[in-house]
């Protein structure tokens, strides 16, 4: 009856029909150095848009996370624009298409490690890099003091 039950509970937790993602946005967004932007319907006039100032380059998970300049809306390398007159800190324009459409700041992204691993990868290969090379310097010349005796 014990081995039963185990292996009722076995089938039930590796069971496709148990898995179940209801995930669901309250609003379409991008994200723009660290700022969540809920896009808007309005359009952006061609005149007021300035310089690029990014792109989008992640997509959220299946679990609701993201890092980076993402969107739930728009596909990888969608740009955003500034917009002349309004500060980077409270609207940006997102192309789309041929229009560009104003998103609207909203609040901070929350943290995800990915933002603090992309940056830190780099400086600790260098760091790394640099060690092998002075290790490997330091041994020669004890090597070619051993040799000069």
């Amino acid at each position: 009856m014990k081995k039963f039950f185990v292996s009722l509970l076995l089938v039930c937790m590796f069971s496709p029909l148990t898995v179940v993602l209801g995930l669901s946005w309250a609003y379409p967004f991008v994200v723009y150095d660290g700022k969540v932007y809920q896009v808007t319907e309005e359009q952006v006039p061609i005149v007021q848009v300035e310089e690029n100032i990014g792109r989008v380059t992640s997509k959220p998970d299946r679990t609701g996370e993201y890092y980076g300049n993402a969107s739930n809306k728009y596909p990888i390398d969608t740009k955003y624009f500034s917009i002349s007159d309004i500060p980077v800190s409270e609207a940006i324009a997102v192309e789309e298409g041929n229009v560009y459409v104003k998103a609207i700041y909203q609040h901070e992204a929350p943290f995800h490690w990915m933002n603090v691993f992309q940056y830190t990868v780099p400086i600790l290969f260098f760091i790394v890099i640099s060690m092998i090379y002075f290790i490997r310097e330091r041994m020669k010349t004890k090597y070619l003091n051993q040799i000069s005796k």
